[in-house]
């Protein structure tokens, strides 16, 4: 729910696409576009209010269970994510969250799941051919990527950041070192948009907002010399440069002995303010090309050995996009948020052939045709809330 004032348009996420009361319509959509995976949250707050320590809420129980049976029915997968920024309070303040060791270890090994991590990873490219800003580039990485996963996999923060913060970095001991050998069973990867980085090492640099010694000492911007480093969009955070989606994943690859890649999130929106929203309403040709030039990218790091397991687009409809509310459009359908009826853009007809080819056609040229369709039906999957 949104929180007055919060929220850019005022709108909050009470409905936003009543995919509670709607998920059998648009599991048909999902059935239609021909992909094999779904990948949606489960809200901890829906089904357990109060943690361990109160009563489950058996509607909520009951929605997921309808909803799993559905997808299965359908012939598609359920991908979830167990914990999406609604741990429950009670939780929180017995146990610490998710610092508890007695955090996610019961069930792993009787139901033979795969746990791993998602993150929002952009890809760096140097502001200029100078040593500094390339080291500046790696500490950007490090103070991002590998900030977050390092740990989890090798037991120690990047050298990077020890460089520069030292000893207000936890040291982990013997003991949590050995319980890290088995990092993640995947690495998940939300990935939109590419930055280049300039060194700010100098103290007057670091005056800018996001520059600090805590923060890495560089500065991200997505021009140089009054050039773009690919295309703009409405927000900041999003910059059409496809070539940065193979550089993310091979970087992964390199640092993390190939651990199985999924990319869980991959898009291209659109603001309801801008002059080209009623010409791309339906005809959003620029999510088409954001899409294609990505998976191209994705399969050239695939042929080239990357793991990576599958692909989820976001997403399959406008939907409730966090501060901006519904003035955000991600959504290969459209949804009137009036009538909260679903319509295919040209997105959605280019996916569903995309789908279609490449699952008997390859992508992936050097694999053997047994090995070929396997990891093209593994590689076909579509994310949405």
């Amino acid at each position: 729910m949104g929180v007055a004032g919060n929220i850019d348009d005022g709108s909050n996420g009470d409905v936003a696409v009543d995919q509670y009361h709607r998920y059998l319509e648009d599991i048909d959509l999902m059935e239609d576009l021909g992909v094999n995976t779904y990948r949606f949250s489960i809200s901890w707050a829906r089904i357990l209010p109060k943690g361990r320590f109160g009563k489950v809420n058996v509607a909520g129980i009951n929605y997921y269970n309808r909803l799993i049976d559905a997808l299965l029915l359908k012939g598609i997968e359920p991908f979830v994510t167990l914990s999406h920024f609604d741990f429950p309070q009670e939780l929180e303040d017995r146990y610490g969250g998710w610092l508890s060791s007695q955090s996610q270890t019961k069930y792993q090994t009787k139901q033979g799941g795969k746990i791993g991590i998602v993150l929002h990873i952009n890809c760096f490219e140097p502001f200029s051919d100078s040593t500094a800003d390339q080291l500046a580039t790696i500490r950007a990485q490090a103070f991002t990527i590998s900030w977050i996963l390092d740990p989890v996999m090798f037991g120690k923060y990047p050298r990077e950041m020890e460089m520069i913060l030292g000893p207000i970095l936890p040291k982990f001991s013997r003991i949590e070192k050995e319980k890290l050998k088995r990092g993640v069973d995947f690495i998940g990867v939300n990935h939109y948009s590419s930055y280049y980085i300039q060194d700010c090492s100098s103290p007057e640099c670091q005056d800018q907002p996001g520059t600090s010694s805590t923060e890495g000492l560089y500065l991200q911007t997505a021009e140089r010399n009054g050039v773009p480093i690919g295309e703009l969009t409405p927000f900041e955070w999003l910059v059409v440069y496809p070539q940065g989606m193979k550089k993310t994943v091979t970087y992964l690859k390199d640092r993390y002995n190939n651990t199985p890649i999924y990319i869980t999130e991959n898009g291209y929106g659109y603001s309801c303010d801008s002059i080209a929203w009623e010409k791309e309403y339906r005809n959003d040709i620029t999510r088409i090309n954001y899409l294609a030039g990505h998976l191209e990218n994705l399969a050239a790091a695939i042929r080239e050995g990357v793991d990576v397991r599958g692909y989820f687009a976001w997403s399959l409809l406008d939907n409730f996009e966090w501060k901006y509310g519904q003035s955000v459009r991600f959504g290969l359908y459209h949804v009137d948020y009036d009538t909260l009826r679903r319509t295919p853009r040209s997105s959605a007809t280019w996916y569903k052939n995309f789908i279609a080819t490449h699952k008997t056609q390859s992508i992936m040229p050097g694999y053997d045709d047994d090995h070929n369709d396997k990891e093209l039906q593994s590689n076909i999957k579509l994310i949405t809330y």
